[in-house]
């Protein structure tokens, strides 16, 4: 969660003098434990509480008075459940109202608004997904990310529905075809009517499916969605209630079966959210960290942006300029070059994220709170032995362990599969025109193995992970104010490839059904070769890793 603003202090002197005077228990007994709850009986001692290792308690599920800040900090109960405060909520519920949820820091809403958000919130016992973030970000990325990982699905389905509709109105003559395809295609050469709408509606309508993730079913991935949202789950009006979910993060934690970070640069800056992360590892150590930066994401749409730019040019063009490969090529280098330039700026944050981690320093995160700096430091000497040692832990284990994740998931298949649907659609737009036109079977069926399944397939899933690749390797700046070539290096090397490949792919899919099949096995030989390349990549990444690892090992010590 973000850094929480000022929470005013509830008073427990009299709580604490009323432990004190209740029947003292032997250090030779077992510390008393409620049978029904499995939480601390309140008949311990304060001498006996301040003994007993802090491990997850849960407290009553009926619960209405809870540890207080001072509590918690006093007695070392960092980590206590007080279940009278869990609640949760549908990850893919805090979507609705166009991400209203993320749209705008908590601080800045009126009591009313506030008090809307956390009536979106119901009692739970446990989290599937603790969404760790800060508020330092802007939501409209947040957007953006968690309804890609939500929805792409939707996304995809909508398109393919839209797209698939489409053809048969087009097919019906329901749907006018006023531009021109000058078809030639193993010897039948003909101007056949084309159309926009598959373009069109199909780039629409996986907007709207995106859009329409909040309003499908109770799910988000491959399980339910049930998670702890801060603005959501902690009441942002009664400052007790407040203190009570605020400083009840940890056990939270501890009944979370994942904890999701949506990284972004301010992250490991704010002190709430390295306390979240210490936290998870010691009093959930069971639990799956998920790093979900945002960069990703940001990548996904300017991809997506870009490819359709260059489909719609393409597709406009083609009635005016048909056969000009000096225009072709032109198209090539507006659109994929502003691609590469956003990309090869967002696979930086990555680096920039291992930086962060290489030169952690707890003492320089910032935080608003003296009380909340000193809850969160006691916290982790406890958890930890020392801060020192919380440090290494980031900076060692935390950083192999995110660099493994980060190698796996340059762009992870699902959104691949997303990026093929511009082109997919453009060329859907020529077949549906030669087949309007009177193309005979076998002219349809070379263009479909040679352009649909050759290029738009297997051809562009290489491009795009050739070029994710070399985004992501030379994204550091390496030659001062000449850091620009290696941009324009890419973009060259990238180009060339997708004017190449198409224009090989027509001159295949023309020639011959021959020809088209060839085509498409030497595209599916370099999807193959490339993801195999990818895999290696990884592989050596991993080693590297390890072997830093043991160096550390042997200079430093195993760590304890």
């Amino acid at each position: 969660m973000g850094e929480p603003g000022a929470v005013e202090g509830v008073e427990a002197e009299s709580k604490l003098g009323q432990l004190e005077q209740l029947p003292a228990i032997k250090h030779d007994e077992a510390p008393a434990v409620d049978a029904e709850t499995g939480g601390l009986d309140r008949s311990c001692t304060y001498s006996t509480l301040m003994e007993i290792p802090d491990l997850p308690t849960r407290g009553s599920s009926g619960a209405t008075i809870g540890m207080s800040k001072t509590e918690r900090h006093t007695l070392g109960r960092y980590s206590h459940i007080d279940m009278g405060v869990a609640r949760g909520m549908s990850l893919r519920k805090s979507l609705e109202g166009f991400g209203r949820l993320w749209r705008y820091n908590p601080a800045t809403w009126t009591d009313e608004d506030r008090m809307s958000l956390y009536n979106m919130s119901t009692r739970v016992t446990h989290f599937q997904t603790f969404v760790s973030h800060t508020w330092r970000s802007p939501g409209r990325w947040k957007i953006l990310s968690l309804s890609l990982q939500c929805g792409w699905h939707y996304g995809f389905v909508s398109w393919l529905v839209a797209a698939t509709l489409c053809t048969a109105l087009c097919l019906a003559d329901v749907l006018p075809m006023p531009l021109m395809y000058r078809a030639n295609v193993m010897g039948f050469v003909d101007v056949c009517p084309m159309g926009f709408w598959i373009m069109t509606c199909s780039c629409l309508a996986m907007g709207l499916g995106l859009m329409s993730t909040p309003l499908w079913t109770d799910r988000c991935g491959r399980s339910t969605d049930t998670c702890f949202i801060d603005v959501a789950s902690i009441h942002q009006v009664d400052k007790t209630l407040m203190e009570r979910g605020v400083f009840g993060i940890a056990g939270f934690l501890s009944i979370s079966s994942e904890m999701r970070i949506l990284w972004s640069a301010p992250y490991l800056s704010r002190l709430w959210c390295v306390f979240e992360l210490a936290a998870y590892k010691k009093v959930n150590p069971d639990g799956r960290i998920t790093f979900r930066p945002l960069f990703i994401e940001q990548a996904v749409l300017a991809l997506m942006l870009c490819s359709y730019v260059f489909s719609f040019l393409c597709l406009f063009a083609q009635s005016i300029f048909y056969g000009n490969v000096i225009v072709l090529l032109l198209i090539f280098t507006v659109a994929w070059p502003v691609a590469i330039c956003v990309l090869r700026l967002n696979f930086r944050q990555k680096h920039q994220l291992l930086s962060q981690l290489d030169n952690f320093d707890l003492d320089t995160v910032k935080c608003s709170q003296q009380f909340d700096r000193d809850f969160i430091h006691a916290a982790i000497e406890k958890w930890y032995g020392s801060k020192q040692t919380f440090v290494d832990f980031v900076r060692q284990d935390l950083k192999y362990e995110l660099e493994k994740s980060l190698s796996r998931t340059r762009l992870p298949n699902q959104y691949l599969l997303l990026l093929l649907t511009p082109v997919l659609s453009l060329s859907a737009e020529f077949f549906l025109a030669a087949w309007k036109g009177g193309a005979p079977s076998d002219a349809l069926l070379s263009f479909a193995v040679g352009i649909l399944l050759g290029f738009d397939v297997f051809f562009i899933w290489a491009s795009n992970l050739l070029m994710v690749y070399l985004c992501d390797v030379l994204a550091p700046r390496r030659f001062g104010r000449l850091d620009h070539l290696q941009t324009v290096f890419i973009m060259v090397l990238i180009v060339a490839t997708l004017y190449v490949g198409s224009v090989e792919s027509a001159r295949a899919y023309q020639h011959s059904l021959a020809g088209a099949f060839i085509f498409l096995g030497v595209s599916v030989l370099s999807a193959a070769c490339m993801s195999w390349l990818e895999g290696r990549s990884v592989a050596s990444l991993l080693r590297y890793c390890r072997r830093a690892r043991r160096h550390a090992e042997v200079e430093f010590g195993p760590e304890q």
